[in-house]
């Protein structure tokens, strides 16, 4: 009994929060500021590790052909709008119970949440009466920010404005 007790407490103790901190650079809420884009603009953003893929509201989404590669115009629909352009990375099919099918363009655009910096891929999608503009998923958010989901504005690191 007594080693099967001292596996679980090693196996606690490799996974606590020591482990946590060398394998996260920054722990975050499940809501915080983000930015998004170049110059970046500020964004409240819902945390969730249950989507894969992020998500960013706009607007007047335009597909467009820019020296022989796919483009995506959009209008950011945010508290800090803005006109943006991005290559198209692809195209994602969308199922949502009680809803059509519907397909959604996937850009790459500079991210940073909670100090961290990174590219993330967003599925753009008007998300006008949802509670936060951008939703960031486990794939931008894996081995750089843990989510507590118990908190909101947890990150002590701003992003620039």
């Amino acid at each position: 009994m007594k080693s099967i007790l001292a596996g679980f407490i090693a196996a606690l103790s490799w996974t606590g929060p020591q482990a946590m901190a060398q394998s996260c650079p920054q722990v975050a809420g499940w809501v915080e500021t983000a930015a998004v884009a170049d110059p970046p603009r500020a964004i409240e953003a819902k945390l969730d590790t249950g989507a894969e893929t992020s998500a960013l509201s706009a607007v007047a989404i335009t597909p467009f052909t820019r020296d022989g590669q796919q483009w995506i115009r959009f209008s950011l629909n945010a508290a800090e709008p803005a006109n943006l352009e991005a290559p198209l990375i692809r195209w994602v099919r969308i199922r949502r119970a009680g809803t059509k099918t519907g397909r959604r363009p996937v850009v790459s655009l500079p991210l940073c949440i909670a100090g961290v910096k990174s590219a993330a891929e967003f599925t753009l999608t008007d998300r006008t009466g949802l509670d936060y503009p951008m939703l960031i998923g486990r794939s931008a958010l894996a081995g750089r920010i843990a989510v507590d989901s118990s908190r909101m504005h947890l990150a002590p690191e701003v992003c620039p404005k």
